[in-house]
């Protein structure tokens, strides 16, 4: 696709339904490295509360890189706004995905670990750092899956009755 079409393209974006269809239009903007109107399709596409597939994601990724060349040769509309620069913003993008992604994969072995901590209550003081060694030996699971879990589990405060029996240096001073 040259520039001229993928100007018209950019210009014609609210109007897609489908993701296929911005797919089309964000592959253009990757193979020119247009970031800003990547985000401005991305942004387009979220706002018609269409859903990004992990194809979407895949070509976002492309642009992805500290040291991708960055082309501004497609005008796009302005907002008043303020917005992150088109390359910290595919970043942030790229990080929520990544997280998302991370995240879900990790609450698969959640059930399992809940089973183990009742089983062992000694854990639930362990300081984060041995907790995840503990549950990465004892639950077969990687450091970064445990790391999520055990935020999960700070969340819904499944720890809070063990942390109420320790000591705080608040108890040692008249606070």
């Amino acid at each position: 696709m040259n520039l001229n079409t993928l100007q018209i393209e950019i210009d014609n974006v609210h109007t897609y339904t489908h993701v296929g269809q911005y797919n089309i239009v964000l592959k253009a903007c990757a193979d020119k490295y247009e970031m800003a109107a990547m985000v401005h399709v991305y942004d387009t596409l979220k706002k018609h509360h269409i859903t990004p597939t992990d194809a979407t994601y895949a070509i976002i990724n492309r642009l992805h890189s500290k040291t991708c060349p960055e082309s501004k040769h497609i005008t796009i509309p302005t907002s008043s706004d303020r917005t992150l620069a088109s390359r910290r913003r595919i970043h942030k993008i790229m990080k929520g995905f990544n997280y998302t992604r991370n995240y879900k994969k990790a609450m698969i072995h959640l059930p399992g670990v809940i089973s183990f901590v009742n089983a062992n209550p000694y854990v639930k003081v362990y300081s984060r750092g041995k907790l995840v060694r503990t549950l990465e030996q004892r639950c077969g699971i990687t450091s970064k899956e445990a790391m999520y879990i055990i935020t999960k589990l700070k969340r819904i405060k499944f720890f809070k009755e063990a942390t109420e029996k320790q000591n705080t240096l608040d108890a040692y001073f008249n606070v």
